[in-house]
């Protein structure tokens, strides 16, 4: 709420309805208080999407680095699902012989592409205990 305050007047009305009114230029923006007491935004019929997709995550990337990134998560899979980090201080330190990948190459698939779902497997599978 503040940073919308520091961007917009923000009214709060208490006397009928609990409710916070931000006035942008071209429309309100009320948020009426649920039974909980935490206040929310009604969108209506509006098509929102708040899930992370690949595609919104490649849009700072150019097709070269995008490429790049992909081929990074093949050799992760190379040198056998090694962690994020063990990932970086092997492409780093040049361990991998005849390795293409950069480092940058590793934070932009780290970033675009996430994080590797084999390492997250072998990491869940390896905390499990058998009753």
């Amino acid at each position: 709420m503040s940073n919308m305050a520091a961007k917009f007047p923000v009214m709060y009305g208490s006397t009928n309805v609990d409710r916070f009114i931000i006035q942008k230029p071209n429309e309100q923006l009320i948020f009426n208080r649920s039974q909980s007491g935490l206040h929310f935004h009604d969108i209506g019929d509006q098509d929102i999407s708040m899930v992370t997709t690949v595609a919104g995550n490649r849009k700072g990337y150019t097709d070269r680095e995008y490429a790049a990134a992909q081929e990074s998560k093949s050799g992760l899979a190379l040198v056998g699902n090694t962690s994020p980090r063990d990932y970086m201080s092997m492409v780093r330190e040049g361990l991998i012989r005849n390795c293409p990948v950069t480092p940058d190459a590793v934070t932009a698939a780290n970033n675009s592409l996430g994080p590797d779902v084999a390492y997250l497997k072998g990491k869940l599978q390896g905390n499990c205990r058998n009753p």
